[in-house]
């Protein structure tokens, strides 16, 4: 059987007592034996439920915060001398779509970039928030729209690392980029930052100056005020 990854205790595996034939007899307890987690032993992997009572059929884990692979086999008490075994019983703990919360920690923001200034034109915001942490394999792309999961062609995908995520804003052209910064995982789930806006735009360093230099006369170099550069 299956089970998602989850963070605290969680009920895993009920089962139902073995039957007996004869009606003096009945099962008097259940113990797990040769309970193994990644092919290694580990006995506190599962348990019987507290709120129930022997011969209790309801197993408990709370070591389910990563994927792995619990074995395990039931040996049920009929009297002092007569016991069943079950047969192996495998629970495959996966991440699944209710396994984490991703949560945006973005935006609103607005930005000005300048046109065919590249070495300013990455932006940096803090990372999505996700728990549980080994099921936040995150990839992230930018759209125009928090709805639309089309990428933005011209726009590479935003990048996450040291609690950051970087989008590099393409300012060959002059104009506006609305931008919503998506992120998922493997199973699906999905959040979305608020809107970026970002405008590319020309200042003076896109038009070459045509400047003729004079020498200033002497009134001019005498009222100069400190500081003042003359062209």
């Amino acid at each position: 059987m299956t089970v998602g990854v989850r963070s605290g205790e969680s009920t895993v595996y009920t089962f139902i007592n073995p039957a007996i034939d004869n009606a003096d007899c009945s099962v008097s307890e259940n113990s797990l034996i040769q309970v193994e987690q990644d092919t290694v032993s580990n006995p506190s992997a599962l348990y019987f439920s507290a709120s129930c009572s022997d011969p209790c059929s309801i197993i408990k884990s709370s070591l389910l915060s990563f994927e792995s692979v619990i074995t395990f086999t039931i040996d049920s008490d009929v009297t002092s001398i007569i016991s069943h075994t079950s047969p192996q019983i495998t629970i495959n703990v996966v991440c699944d779509a209710n396994s984490v919360t991703i949560s945006n920690a973005v935006g609103p923001a607005t930005f000005e970039l300048l046109h065919n200034f590249v070495g300013n034109n990455t932006l940096s915001f803090p990372e999505f928030t996700c728990s549980l942490s080994s099921c936040c394999d995150l990839t992230y792309f930018a759209s125009s729209s928090e709805d639309s999961v089309v990428p933005i062609p011209s726009m590479a995908d935003p990048t996450a690392s040291g609690g950051q995520i970087d989008l590099t804003i393409p300012v060959t052209d002059v104009g506006l980029y609305e931008v919503y910064i998506h992120v998922s995982n493997a199973e699906g789930v999905t959040s979305v930052s608020n809107l970026i806006l970002a405008e590319v735009i020309t200042d003076c360093r896109d038009y070459p100056a045509e400047m003729t230099t004079t020498a200033p006369n002497d009134e001019e170099t005498a009222q100069a005020s400190p500081g003042k550069y003359l062209v």
